[in-house]
């Protein structure tokens, strides 16, 4: 299909966090099974600004209010709900990356072959034990017939300051650049609204948001419940893509858990 849906119309007015959450999570398991997120462990997430620098060596782009560029996360699938709204900004911008490959296709082949090649990727400072920081995938990857599509934005590109990462050659660095710029012509903006419940295969597709200010009030600023999702071999992937996906983030000493409370 689409590769993604929007369920509109959940009451989350009048309820408490934790109700909303239950709701979400009772939804979201007719999709796959949740992953953890985060070395923490989290299984429920809270997109929410903390203050993250999104190009730091260890930071997450959902706990910052940054632009953020075209990427897939690092999960079959991903699900959020809005619960509330930032003062401005912050749209949410969703990319077929199947469409994106074939654009790209039809202008550079030349280039398309070049996102074959498993990039380094880092793991933002949250690296199993006995593993590097780094990690290692395709952006482009075609298994048992079914196509499959990664990012190719700020975990590559903070890679390359790793120690051993050997550097990307000037055809990776064009390919990397056209297939972060096609997205922008081929985007459709997600119109949200309040207790929007958002579903996204990041095999097929690639998201996006823009910049936001936050309200100065903390009960006002902008929050999502997000859910990574695994779909256990379901659809048949690269094996370096399976390795990673299989449980989400998880290094020594983590535990599972659901915060209520972004963290």
């Amino acid at each position: 299909g689409r590769g993604f849906a929007v369920i509109r119309g959940l009451p989350t007015e009048g309820r408490s966090r934790r109700q909303n959450a239950i709701a979400f999570w009772g939804i979201a398991t007719y999709f796959g099974r949740a992953v953890s997120q985060n070395a923490k462990g989290h299984l429920l997430g809270h997109v929410k600004n903390l203050g993250a620098d999104i190009n730091s060596a260890t930071g997450r782009g959902y706990n910052s209010a940054s632009k953020l560029g075209f990427h897939s996360d690092s999960c079959d699938m991903f699900g959020l709900c809005y619960l509330h709204a930032a003062k401005s900004g912050g749209e949410h911008y969703l990319c077929s990356s199947v469409a994106a490959y074939n654009m790209m296709l039809e202008r550079r082949p030349d280039l398309v072959k070049e996102l074959f090649f498993s990039f380094y990727r880092t793991r933002r400072g949250e690296v199993p034990a006995g593993e590097e920081p780094w990690t290692r995938q395709p952006v482009f990857s075609v298994e048992d017939g079914y196509f499959a599509a990664r990012g190719a934005g700020s975990t590559i590109e903070r890679a390359q300051r790793l120690l051993d990462v050997p550097k990307l050659t000037p055809a990776q660095i064009e390919a990397i650049e056209m297939y972060n710029a096609v997205p922008n012509e081929l985007a459709m903006e997600i119109d949200f609204e309040l207790g929007d419940i958002y579903f996204v295969n990041n095999h097929v597709a690639l998201h996006s948001r823009t910049h936001y200010q936050d309200w100065p009030e903390p009960e006002r600023r902008r929050h999502l419940f997000r859910l990574w999702m695994s779909n256990d071999g379901e659809r048949p992937l690269h094996p370096e893509i399976v390795r990673d996906f299989q449980e989400g983030i998880t290094v020594e000493g983590t535990v599972l858990n659901t915060p209520m409370e972004a963290a």
